[in-house]
């Protein structure tokens, strides 16, 4: 029953993202390749200028990502967010993350090492909380 009503609750109050996830996999022609609690994992190929992403209960991510245990943690730590932010995770979570992650590819052709960034993207309140969520230690 939990598990049904988590389902309605991520189809309506997280709809928007929800939606949007649908949209990104059918794009990407990513194929469902795991189910964690709430969550669907989802493979890509390819698209290097998508790195992965969490909306709703897709978690997308390339093939070489699903064995980086912090990334798919890390990952499902944002569908938690999505679940708790409802409609407003795209504006208080969303946004602000794909920002930063543009603006961190920027910083890496500039010159700022590897680890520098790193730090400074995953710092951010909406990287910190995800992680914190997902059980990521960094």
């Amino acid at each position: 029953m939990i598990h049904v009503m988590k389902r309605i609750l991520l189809w309506t109050w997280c709809l928007p993202q929800t939606a949007l996830g649908a949209l990104m996999a059918w794009i990407l022609h990513a194929e469902k390749s795991m189910e964690i609690q709430y969550a669907e994992g989802w493979l890509f190929e390819g698209h290097d200028w998508f790195s992965g992403a969490s909306l709703g209960k897709y978690i997308l991510l390339r093939p070489w990502q699903i064995v980086q245990h912090d990334t798919l943690w890390h990952e499902f730590g944002h569908c938690r967010q999505s679940l708790y932010l409802g409609p407003l995770y795209l504006l208080v979570v969303g946004i602000p993350s794909v920002a930063r992650n543009l603006w961190a590819r920027v910083l890496v052709r500039r010159g700022m090492t590897s680890k520098a960034v790193t730090s400074w993207y995953y710092g951010s309140y909406p990287e910190r909380w995800a992680d914190r969520l997902g059980g990521v230690q960094r």
